[in-house]
């Protein structure tokens, strides 16, 4: 399946041809090639997709060498299968593949280039297919799955699971009170311009020096310009000039962002007491609708929206803080405030199911796919294995483990060898270009 997702993000060129440009050939495969250009290529996709699924890239030279021979060992087995779906007269109808190229060209604006490239290596994809399909041909009876659900029933106990909803609200920033605090500050000074006297007034020599003194009381110099904010919507005329009208509308949205801002103790309390309300409703089913109502109206964590809702979960599939506060609660309770995930968080246990034993009837179908996965694999691998110890297989200059880096872009050399070297025309081989012993 690795070596499939490999191919699926290359597009190179094809390695079948009478007569063409290309780097320097790595292998013979009967009489087809590999090139350092192909084993560029896959290197990068393979790197890639290792990354893609958090895996670490090679850090010494014995795992750096496996990595360059599985790679090469890859382009093998992938050039052996098209040539056994070739010697088979396999054909592809490559006309739905055109439609589906289209499609993806008009969204992504391809080159004519590119789309020829891209055809040729799904065509070549759907011959691997269709040939591991012919021989990878498996099936699995109901007695099959009965025997392997024996073998294997500890691979189906089931953990003990829950279902949870979760309110988690994050105290505002530093950074949200500073803009604030900068919007109501200008309101503080545009005020004591202001041409109606009403709102020029309401900044006092007194109010200015109480301003002053708070410089290292962050919350009390706030609490100042809000209230001077308030002053001066409430000393507004019912006529304003302009540019009074744009001081009160700084001052009312200055106001309404002062409402949206709480701080760490202020979301406790709040949290604290919504958990006190939940916990009082008797009924049970009501104490999740009330909780579920609380969600979708203060939560900022995911899921919101449907109330908190976490779905069953499994320990540890969260983690942290959240999964000790679940078990450490009864079905139809709520847990105490707590950290999480840079906020504060409340839990509602809504259910739990205790550790038990799957039934064959609740997993053959998932057994069956298990069990026809391996079974198509170990097909899949014998083929090969019969396919390339059938080939007239002969390596020249191997790539070194340097230039398996460098085109992965673990050191600075990657751009110059994505280039190529030494270009050179490349003849397809004859059987008589086998030394003794290498061909029948």
């Amino acid at each position: 399946m690795v070596r499939i997702a490999c191919l699926c993000l290359l597009l190179a060129a094809p390695l079948l041809a009478e007569e063409q440009v290309v780097d320097r050939v790595v292998r013979y495969v009967n009489a087809d090639i590999i090139t350092a250009g192909d084993i560029w290529e896959r290197a990068r996709a393979k790197a890639d997709l290792m990354k893609r699924r958090g895996e670490s890239l090679p850090s010494d030279p014995a795992s750096w060498e496996a990595f360059r021979t599985e790679v090469l060992d890859d382009a093998t087995e992938e050039l052996v299968l098209v040539q056994e779906a070739d010697r088979m007269g396999i054909l592809i109808d490559d006309r739905p593949l055109k439609r589906q190229i289209r499609i993806e060209a008009s969204r992504y604006s391809e080159t004519l280039a590119h789309q020829s490239r891209l055809l040729e290596v799904r065509i070549r994809q759907s011959k691997i297919r269709t040939v591991k399909r012919y021989f990878a041909n498996v099936h699995v009876s109901p007695e099959d799955v009965a025997r392997a659900y024996e073998s294997r029933k500890a691979d189906f106990q089931r953990p003990t699971r829950h279902h949870a909803f979760r309110i988690l609200v994050r105290p505002s920033t530093e950074t949200q009170y500073e803009a604030i605090s900068q919007r109501l500050l200008g309101v503080f000074r545009q005020s004591q311009v202001d041409p109606t006297a009403e709102i020029a007034a309401v900044v006092t020599p007194e109010v200015r020096r109480s301003y002053l003194d708070s410089r290292d009381a962050p919350q009390q110099r706030l609490d100042i310009l809000a209230d001077v904010a308030a002053q001066i919507l409430a000393a507004a005329p019912q006529q304003p000039g302009k540019d009074t009208e744009l001081l009160l509308e700084q001052a009312r949205v200055s106001l309404q962002g002062i409402e949206k801002l709480r701080s760490p103790q202020q979301v406790r309390e709040m949290l604290e007491a919504l958990a006190g309300e939940v916990s009082a409703i008797s009924e049970a089913a009501a104490r999740r609708e009330a909780f579920v109502a609380a969600a979708r109206r203060v939560s900022e964590g995911p899921k919101a929206d449907m109330g908190g809702d976490l779905g069953w979960q499994e320990p540890g599939d969260i983690g942290g803080e959240t999964d000790q506060q679940i078990e450490a609660l009864t079905p139809g309770t709520v847990s105490a405030v707590f950290e999480s995930d840079g906020g504060l968080v409340l839990i509602y246990l809504a259910e739990r199911e205790e550790a038990r034993q799957r039934s064959l009837a609740e997993v053959s179908a998932e057994l069956r796919t298990q069990i026809e996965d391996e079974l198509y694999d170990l097909a899949v691998k014998r083929v090969v294995h019969s396919l390339v110890a059938r080939a007239h297989i002969k390596d020249l200059e191997a790539l070194s483990l340097q230039d398996i880096q460098d085109v992965v872009g673990t050191t600075e050399n990657a751009a110059t060898l994505s280039e190529g070297s030494e270009v050179e025309v490349i003849e397809r081989p004859r059987l008589d270009d086998f030394g003794p012993g290498e061909a029948d």
